[in-house]
């Protein structure tokens, strides 16, 4: 009565597909939920440390310390796309063509990135200097032509985290530490600073700007072109238009 645990195939670069992975335990070994260690004997010996979030592999190491990514079944890639080191992708997502996923980042399931998409780079934080931050991203979000969405900060908790069932559509950038809900909708160019809420349902207008740690309510529409410095409120239509002024 074994139940899976976690289950993928190792990608270690440059994308060789180095081994299918499934990992099962015991019924009477069902652990709580949080980040595990799991070490797999290779065929020829050697091991690999996996790092698995409930149920879900996170990132994977070789024995010379080289980091690979962790892709599931059903996934598509297209032409000149990168997967770099430390990326868990779900089962069903597609990846169009020259897209950049970079690491440490985690992928849900069914998932869309069309073309041009930089996914998990390093935050724009001056204060960053490297440090181990993640991005999660959970299932069934689209993600429309370069959109950016930048992994988080030491002093922002360390983790940008973007629900379930969004639509991004094209040129939207998500900054370090963000944290966004499910069902929400980005249109054109929509910009979160760091730190910003933006909770379930709420839809963000074309190329509006919202102001580091404010909050966006559930269900809240914020007008295009909105420039954001303070909270907006859930249920609510927030719109910041300013008329043309002629100097």
């Amino acid at each position: 009565t074994a139940a899976t645990f976690a289950t993928g195939k190792l990608v270690g670069p440059p994308g060789d597909h180095l081994v299918d992975v499934h990992v099962e335990l015991g019924a009477a070994a069902a652990l709580p939920e949080g980040c595990y260690h799991v070490v797999v004997e290779l065929a020829d010996g050697s091991a690999v440390t996996l790092q698995v979030r409930n149920g879900r592999f996170v990132g994977a190491t070789l024995p010379d310390g080289r980091g690979v990514s962790v892709v599931a079944d059903g996934v598509s890639v297209g032409a000149h796309s990168v997967i770099e080191a430390g990326v868990s992708i779900g089962a069903d997502c597609s990846i169009g063509p020259l897209c950049r996923i970079s690491g440490p980042t985690s992928i849900g399931a069914r998932n869309r990135f069309e073309s041009h998409c930089s996914i998990g780079a390093p935050p724009q934080d001056l204060k960053y200097a490297g440090e181990k931050t993640l991005l999660e991203i959970g299932d069934g979000n689209t993600f429309r032509e370069f959109v950016t969405m930048h992994r988080g900060t030491p002093g922002g908790g360390g983790v940008t985290r973007i629900g379930n069932d969004s639509l991004f559509m094209a040129y939207v950038h998500v900054a370090h530490d963000c944290m966004v809900g499910s069902r929400t909708i980005f249109a054109n160019a929509a910009t979160l600073a760091g730190h910003v809420e933006v909770h379930d349902e709420a839809t963000i207008g074309a190329f509006s700007a919202i102001h580091q740690f404010t909050r966006v309510g559930q269900y809240a529409f914020l007008g295009g072109f909105t420039a954001a410095a303070k909270d907006c409120l859930p249920y609510m239509n927030t719109t910041g238009n300013r008329p043309p002024k002629c100097y």
